[in-house]
């Protein structure tokens, strides 16, 4: 039972004898990240009592009675806790090829998509403020700024992905999701679009509220790349 008390939370109750060594790294890590954020000083944490589990279930099961070893591993399942390594590891190789799955099908394709309205903060140039767009109509809600490559009058649809993309748009854009290249702007360069929001429609608050988002969009119908 020596170093037992040294791991909190260690199962004392069940007569297991520890691993010192472990133990010894256990804490040692915990004092030297005790500085680093602390999710990753949890992570340390749970992964050395973990392991420091472990290996005193392996040595107790291989120097035990036969009654200590059943009453250890019925009250321990040490096989239940190998085999949740393997579903671990199983996981995260799950979680590392959709990640890179939706990065190489979708997330590398996301345009930035801000919004703007006609207030001296958003446009800090005077003569521009004449209520009219970049391509000479007058400013309406449904226009937006995009780089130069994208033509007057192309139409583009936004294409939400994750929840908090609907709900941005449900609550903010109240459902629209088709707009018209109608502007330009000296920071709106390459995967950028910038909606024009109306004082009808809040102008600048909602413009702050809608803030900077990622999503793919649709350009004449068919998803940009």
């Amino acid at each position: 039972m020596s170093g037992a008390a040294d791991v909190p939370g260690f199962p004392i109750s069940l007569g297991l004898r520890p691993n010192k060594k472990a133990i010894t790294n256990f804490n040692l890590a915990t004092s030297k990240y005790s500085s680093i954020p602390k999710v990753i000083y949890m992570w340390t944490e749970c992964r050395l009592i973990f392991r420091t589990v472990w290996k005193a279930a392996d040595l107790n099961l291989s120097t035990r009675t036969p009654k200590s070893r059943a009453a250890a591993a019925n009250l321990f399942r040490f096989r239940d806790l190998k085999n949740l390594k393997f579903n671990l590891i199983a996981l995260s190789f799950l979680v590392i090829f959709l990640s890179v799955l939706y990065h190489e099908l979708w997330g590398k394709h996301l345009y930035l998509v801000t919004a703007y309205c006609d207030c001296p903060i958003c446009i800090n140039i005077a003569k521009f403020r004449d209520r009219k767009f970049a391509s000479g109509r007058k400013t309406y809600w449904g226009g937006s700024a995009a780089d130069s490559k994208i033509s007057f009058g192309t139409e583009i649809e936004l294409a939400p992905f994750w929840p908090k993309d609907f709900w941005k748009i449900n609550r903010i854009l109240r459902n629209r999701t088709s707009f018209e290249i109608e502007d330009r702007g000296g920071k709106i360069k390459g995967r950028h679009i910038d909606l024009f929001i109306p004082q009808s429609m809040g102008g600048h608050r909602t413009a702050l509220k809608w803030g900077r988002q990622r999503m793919r969009i649709r350009l004449n119908g068919e998803l940009a790349e």
